[in-house]
């Protein structure tokens, strides 16, 4: 049976595990280590849980410890209806429409635009899914280093992520030449993208098999 276990001064902390989840407080960030043994709490979400926490800027130990059993990352939906202009036919015309983020920490981290709300809360439910069952740890504190210089596969073509920005909606991709020659990469793509050296696409395609070795 486990019992609880606190840290306290005594505790050798010489081999505590740090780990890369991008845990906020509020604005603050938080940095999480593992602390084997050392059992705060048991049962609900994380178990026996030897999770502790720090503020990011500061030494871990028994004063500056707290017991952690918060969220990773924070993920949210954030829904403001929008209007934009249209011109067409010499008409112009104000419509509306529904801008849905995908928050990370509060911040904006992936956008997407719709005409029905419904769809745009379910939309954001499935990405929501998709982000948790991804191979990119996307709550890590540097999972752009994930993604950039990745290998993937892009219509069905070895590829190569070439960049990314945080917050963008996009990637840029460009062809692994040690696969494939840049003739092949044109050919196969030009009636697409005419024949573009690297393109970009939606981070969340499903043109992108992000599984290659």
């Amino acid at each position: 049976m486990i019992d609880i276990k606190l840290i306290n001064e005594k505790t050798d902390l010489s081999k505590i595990v740090k780990l890369n989840w991008d845990a906020y407080l509020k604005e603050i960030p938080l940095q999480v280590y593992r602390v084997e043994g050392y059992y705060h709490s048991i049962g609900g979400k994380w178990g026996n849980n030897d999770y502790w926490c720090c503020k990011r800027d500061e030494k871990p130990t028994w004063k500056t410890l707290m017991e952690f059993a918060g969220n990773t990352c924070d993920w949210g939906i954030s829904i403001e209806e929008v209007n934009y202009h249209k011109f067409k036919y010499d008409e112009h015309e104000i419509l509306r429409n529904n801008k849905v983020k995908i928050l990370r920490n509060g911040e904006e981290f992936y956008s997407f635009t719709v005409n029905s709300l419904d769809y745009g809360l379910a939309k954001a439910r499935v990405l929501l899914t998709e982000i948790q069952e991804h191979p990119v740890q996307f709550g890590s504190i540097d999972y752009q280093n994930e993604i950039i210089g990745r290998k993937i596969m892009f219509n069905n073509m070895p590829c190569i992520i070439e960049s990314y920005t945080t917050g963008s909606d996009r990637v840029i991709i460009k062809p692994d030449l040690e696969c494939m020659t840049m003739e092949e990469w044109k050919n196969n793509l030009d009636e697409y993208f005419e024949g573009e050296e690297s393109i970009p696409e939606d981070l969340f395609a499903g043109s992108i098999y992000w599984f290659r070795k």
